[in-house]
């Protein structure tokens, strides 16, 4: 094989793993806008907390209570912002898998670019995590729900 038809297997292979891996990111959970409202407006605690076995945090539920659910912010960490571009409704079609141990995760919100924040119900301190699709990699950004949605900024 010549380094011409190399280069063009390699480019559109790309673009196909890119290409599914857009779908899946960002338009595989996409709900008609009326039925995302709703789920963020008539959030289902009881199906999430009987699923994790666990109860959702008071904070967690003050905030989707308030109008503040439906805005975009910005998280700052040490070492970057980050874009919180939509909160997900509280439904078992927000549950995420982590890619290294299996274990199932609440999804909480997106950054618009199939980059996924989430934490675990079962965990005491419920850090915030971030699932980075490219390149594919997890790291904390909050050490606790609430600090999370305390220290959300609206977007510049």
């Amino acid at each position: 094989m010549d380094d011409k038809t190399y280069y063009i297997l390699v480019s559109v292979g790309s673009f196909a793993a890119l290409a599914l891996s857009t779908y899946y990111f960002i338009w595989r959970d996409q709900r008609p806008e009326g039925e995302y409202r709703r789920g963020l407006q008539d959030p289902d605690y009881d199906e999430v907390e009987k699923y994790f076995g666990a109860p959702l945090p008071r904070c967690l539920k003050d905030f989707y209570r308030s109008e503040l659910v439906f805005g975009c912010y910005e998280y700052e960490t040490p070492y970057t912002v980050l874009r919180v571009d939509a909160f997900q409704p509280i439904d078992m079609e927000s549950l995420g898998e982590d890619p290294n141990s299996g274990e199932i995760f609440f999804v909480l919100a997106n950054d618009g670019c199939g980059n996924l924040f989430g934490f675990d119900p079962k965990s005491e301190s419920m850090p915030v995590y971030m699932y980075a699709h490219d390149p594919e990699e997890i790291f904390m950004v909050s050490e606790t729900i609430e600090e999370f949605l305390a220290n959300l900024r609206e977007e510049s």
